[in-house]
């Protein structure tokens, strides 16, 4: 409620892939209770984490992803991906960079 605050974010992601459910669950409920319009994003990957992390390449390449030099920490993980310890920076980025995507245009049928 406090960053939301400060930042007046629209959209909330969250993996919900095994026990998180739970918590994106509680999560939403707050929301709603504060009525902040904040949108929970629900993410549930099916993809394998290295092709989701190595899909967001070109976008750093291209610029339109950039870095803070005081994100040490991601940025090491970005330079020895797939090789790091430690992936949950890029995994973490490559669902935030999801999240911001503008939601598709409704399908739409005529019969």
């Amino acid at each position: 409620q406090e960053l939301h605050g400060r930042r007046r974010f629209s959209r909330f992601g969250i993996e919900v892939n095994h026990f998180q459910e739970n918590l994106a669950d509680q999560l939403e409920k707050q929301c709603a209770r504060v009525s902040r319009g904040i949108r929970l994003l629900k993410i549930r990957n099916s993809q394998d984490k290295v092709a989701r992390i190595q899909g967001i390449e070109p976008l750093v390449t291209l610029g339109m992803i950039v870095f803070n030099r005081k994100q040490r920490m991601l940025l090491e993980q970005m330079r020895q991906f797939p090789r790091a310890a430690h992936d949950d920076g890029p995994d973490a980025l490559e669902m935030a960079v999801a999240a911001a995507k503008p939601d598709p245009m409704p399908t739409m049928s005529f019969m």
